[in-house]
């Protein structure tokens, strides 16, 4: 047995008949992105092997943070994962790392386990003192719960090099201690608070002294809270949907709402729905409104339409002008009230 392979046995634990999601890659493309597949293992040695066969062919090692019950389906919540990451500057990366680490200690009394990427980052990660399972009709909460310990743990942060794209990602797949980084050469290490590597065994004091059963019964209530708040909104949603053709949004160029019905998630697809959310903000929805046009993307992600579309409020971004529709090929000239317009629609780009 290697140095790390109780390490990996450890990390690797599921309970009862769970696995874990890895990504397993093939080969570069010509672009220099890698090409895999997602393997829902259930054995450690399938998971030892995979460790062994990726490090051989120097791919990176990623499982998946939560334990899965099958594939492309999370069931058990047994710990938290951040991401600080920063190719220009690794300090800050390790300063708003270590503080956040600092702070979970301090109030709320949690260790944490702090890795090196081997690269540009660290990664942080912590448990919960008593995992939560969820069944197949619960595993919408699952993310909710998940978005909730994480949202709570940030409050009144503001942290440059934090990744938000873990943020409320259950399906979420983080680099293997102690496995070697594709690009850097340099083995992803947990380290401790003074930046020194440490070598682990076993995660038992992280799982001892993770999440208190009283901090996550608070989170649970408070995610419960915000399913009936928005049960609420979705009624009001409901009762006051929105008429693309109604008086009320007249302003709103038929372009703008056909691109609703189509799958946004192109190249020029994040560009468009920025667009949307500035034109529906500029005739008086609000963000919780707007956020929720895009509910019928198969990317959906309440949490970050919210986001974006409080930005966007916040920047006091205008409507896009006609000729920036038309770059982004959705203008409809036949159907568009606006087309050869003098009125300005706005300044942006």
């Amino acid at each position: 047995m290697t140095e790390n392979e109780q390490f990996w046995r450890e990390w690797f634990f599921c309970p009862g008949e769970l696995g874990r999601e890895v990504f397993e890659s093939y080969r570069y493309d010509e672009k220099g992105k890698l090409v895999g597949n997602r393997v829902f293992l259930t054995e450690y040695s399938d998971f030892l092997r995979y460790i062994q066969l990726m490090q051989k062919d120097i791919f990176p090692c990623w499982a998946s943070v939560l334990p899965f019950q099958r594939r492309d389906d999370p069931a058990v919540l047994e710990k938290l994962y951040f991401d600080f990451d920063c190719k220009d500057n690794i300090e800050l990366a390790w300063s708003e790392a270590s503080d956040f680490s600092s702070k979970i200690k301090r109030f709320y009394n949690a260790d944490s386990l702090l890795c090196f990427s081997g690269n540009k980052g660290y990664n942080l990660y912590i448990w919960l003192k008593k995992t939560l399972k969820f069944t197949c009709d619960k595993k919408n909460e699952l993310k909710l719960v998940y978005e909730k310990l994480q949202e709570a743990l940030l409050k009144g942060t503001q942290y440059k090099t934090l990744d938000l794209n873990p943020y409320g990602d259950v399906k979420r797949v983080s680099r293997i201690p102690f496995s070697i980084h594709e690009k850097s050469g340099y083995k992803c290490i947990p380290i401790d608070l003074k930046r020194k590597a440490i070598q682990l065994s076993t995660l038992l004091p992280y799982k001892e002294n993770g999440l208190s059963k009283q901090f996550v019964d608070f989170c649970l209530r408070k995610t419960d809270e915000q399913k009936q708040q928005e049960s609420e909104k979705k009624n009001r949603w409901d009762k006051q949907k929105i008429s693309f053709n109604s008086q009320d949004n007249k302003k709103i160029r038929p372009c703008l709402t056909a691109a609703l019905s189509h799958d946004l998630s192109g190249s020029n697809g994040h560009s468009i729905r920025i667009a949307i959310a500035t034109e529906f903000l500029n005739n008086g929805h609000s963000p919780e409104e707007t956020a929720q046009l895009f509910k019928n993307q198969t990317d959906y992600d309440y949490a970050k339409s919210l986001f974006y579309s409080q930005d966007i409020a916040a920047r006091a971004y205008r409507p896009y002008k006609c000729e920036s529709l038309q770059q982004l090929g959705i203008c409809l000239p036949k159907e568009c009230v606006f087309q050869g317009s003098k009125k300005e629609r706005g300044h942006n780009t």
